[in-house]
């Protein structure tokens, strides 16, 4: 729930924040917790507020409020509706709450906008070439992240996009360890023909160790190792043990990291 730009008290905007948690509840939306992208938006515009002469003066308030349910990942209203409602109190925000009073989730309108936008969730969310398309734009200019982050805000409406989108995820990572691991292969390959000694394999064990245990160079990189063992001294082979073993203990935890992404 959301109330937009409203220049209200701390107490009516609680009071609207809980009748919109209530819609939400009532209308079986509640069951996506979790789901960030959808909101409950409520704009209220008085359009009455007037001081009626009695003892002692009350305040009467008439309210337009514009409620709109949409998704905010793709800036997208699924449906709205607008309702009047109106109230008197001794003050400000009594009269806000004696409209608010009014705000019922078995107004017709109300229970149309919500019927509504569940058919145009459904509907979008059945179609998983939208999400597909969009995710893969942001791995071709190199977004891997963005492009995972975005897949895993859609939410399990439809089981064929949730399985599909679950498959993207999974290529985009490996599509983005298989990249990043060629780049820093070829660098270390760069620093070991440029120095072939102890202190050029030193440099190359700490370009490594970023290469995810997953990445698809991993049989290059121990192609590579062999080449630096082979051309190494007995003592130099010593000095760079060391190096190997720290090496080898940062593959481990990548590789523990990777694990834990898949589940």
């Amino acid at each position: 729930p959301i109330i937009s730009d409203a220049d209200i008290s701390e107490e009516v905007a609680k009071n609207v924040t809980n009748k919109l948690s209530r819609m939400i509840s009532s209308f079986g939306y509640g069951s996506l917790g979790g789901v960030e992208r959808f909101v409950l938006v409520a704009n209220m515009d008085v359009t009455r507020n007037d001081v009626v002469p009695s003892n002692p003066p009350r305040v009467s308030k008439s309210i337009d409020m514009t409620l709109m349910i949409g998704d905010v990942v793709e800036n997208m209203v699924f449906s709205s509706c607008c309702v009047t409602l109106a109230g008197v109190g001794v003050n400000d925000t009594k009269a806000y709450i004696s409209a608010l009073s009014r705000l019922s989730p078995s107004n017709i309108l109300i229970s149309q906008m919500f019927d509504e936008a569940q058919q145009e969730i459904v509907k979008m969310y059945s179609n998983s070439t939208f999400f597909l398309t969009k995710a893969r734009s942001y791995s071709q200019q190199g977004e891997y992240e963005r492009a995972i982050a975005y897949l895993m805000t859609v939410p399990a409406i439809d089981k064929t996009t949730t399985e599909l989108c679950q498959r993207e995820i999974e290529d985009t990572y490996r599509h983005k360890i298989d990249k990043e691991g060629l780049v820093l292969y070829n660098r270390a390959c760069a620093v070991w023909r440029s120095t072939r000694d102890i202190h050029g394999a030193k440099q190359v064990a700490e370009i490594l160790s970023g290469i995810d245990p997953y990445a698809s160079v991993m049989s290059e990189v121990d192609v590579l190792w062999k080449d630096i063992e082979s051309r190494l001294r007995a003592n130099e082979l010593a000095e760079l043990e060391a190096e190997k073993r720290a090496y080898e203990e940062r593959m481990k935890e990548a590789e523990m990291t990777s694990e834990g992404m898949k589940q």
